[in-house]
C-alpha cells in the first residue's frame, strides 16, 4: 500500500457494534468483507490465542460490569487499539457483540486522532432474539453469561432485573435485550459531542435487503449502485430442532407485555449522573 495512504489518518474508519448477539453480527461482517475495499474485517476474534489479547476475556467483561472501567480493563483496550492503529488499511471492522460489554465505548478516546469511529447500534426483533438465545440455552450458566452476555446480578447495570428473575432463562434473555437497548441509547448521549464518532441505527430486517445495506454502506463512505452490492445469504442460524411453538408464543407474549422506552430510561439514568465507567 502506498505511503500516501499511510499519512491519510483522517480517512481511516474503525467499525464496531453495540448489540445483543443473535442479531446479525455475522451477516454484517460478511457484508463488510464483501463490499469494503482496503479493509480488514472480523466477526469475532476468539481463537484460543485471542482471549485477553484481541477479545476481552472473562476477567475484562466481569470487571467492567462488576466494578468499572478499571486499569485492568483500560490496559486491555490500550493494547488492542495500539495494534489496530498500526494496520495499514482504510477500514478496520469488528462486529463482535462482546466488545461493547467490556468497555469498548469507554475507551474509544484511545483512537482519538486516528480516524472516524463508526458505532453500529444493531437491532433485531426482541422476541426473535430471545427465542434464539433460549434455543441455545445462552442464559443457563454463569460462565456463559460472563463470557458472552450480561449477568442480571451484576451491580453495574442500568435496567433493574428484579421483575425478570422469576421468569428464569427466558426472563434473563428479555432483561438482557432491554438492557442492551438502553445501553445503546445511553452511549448515544455519552458520545453526543464526540466529532470523531458516528452513530448508526441499523435494523437487521432492513439491512438484509439491498436498500438497507446500501444506506449503511453509504453512511460508512461507500457509495455503490444497488446492482454492485454483494449481499450475503443467511449466516450463523441456529441448528437443531427449534424450541416448541408454545414456548415461542410464550416468549412473544412476555415480550409484548414489556413496554419500555429505551431512550427515556437512558436519559433519566444519564441525567442523574450515573455512568457505566464508574461504580454507581
Amino acid at each position: 500500500m502506498s505511503a500516501q495512504f499511510d499519512n491519510a489518518v483522517s480517512d481511516r474508519r474503525f467499525i464496531f457494534t453495540i448489540t445483543t448477539g443473535r442479531s446479525g453480527t455475522n451477516f454484517l461482517a460478511e457484508l463488510f468483507a464483501s463490499n469494503l475495499h482496503n479493509a480488514l474485517v472480523y466477526h469475532e476474534q476468539n481463537a484460543y490465542s485471542d482471549w485477553g489479547v484481541n477479545c476481552p476475556d472473562v476477567s475484562h467483561t466481569t470487571t467492567f460490569n462488576q466494578v468499572n472501567n478499571s486499569s485492568h480493563v483500560r490496559a486491555f483496550w490500550n493494547r488492542k487499539f495500539a495494534r489496530i492503529k498500526t494496520l495499514n488499511v482504510r477500514y478496520f471492522a469488528e462486529t463482535s457483540h462482546v466488545l461493547a460489554k467490556a468497555g469498548l465505548v469507554e475507551n474509544l478516546d484511545l483512537l482519538e486522532g486516528c480516524g472516524l469511529v463508526h458505532l453500529i447500534y444493531l437491532k433485531r426483533d426482541i422476541s426473535d432474539t430471545v427465542i434464539s438465545l433460549t434455543h441455545r440455552a445462552d442464559f443457563s450458566t454463569k460462565g456463559n453469561m460472563w463470557l458472552w452476555y450480561l449477568d442480571p446480578n451484576y451491580p453495574n447495570v442500568i435496567v433493574n432485573p428484579e421483575p425478570f428473575i422469576d421468569l428464569g432463562q427466558i426472563g434473563f434473555g428479555i432483561w438482557y435485550v432491554i438492557e442492551m437497548r438502553v445501553r445503546a441509547e445511553y452511549y448515544r448521549l455519552l458520545l453526543a459531542d464526540r466529532a470523531n464518532i458516528v452513530f448508526h441505527d441499523v435494523d437487521m430486517e432492513e439491512v438484509t435487503c439491498i436498500e438497507g445495506a446500501s444506506r449503511l454502506l453509504s453512511g460508512l463512505g461507500i457509495e455503490l449502485l444497488p446492482a454492485a452490492i454483494n449481499l450475503p445469504g443467511r449466516v450463523n442460524s441456529n441448528v437443531g430442532p427449534a424450541i416448541d411453538v408454545s414456548v415461542q408464543q410464550h416468549i412473544r407474549e412476555l415480550v409484548a407485555d414489556c413496554e419500555f422506552d429505551a431512550t427515556a430510561m437512558a436519559r433519566s439514568w444519564y441525567e442523574q449522573g450515573y455512568r457505566l465507567s464508574t461504580m454507581n
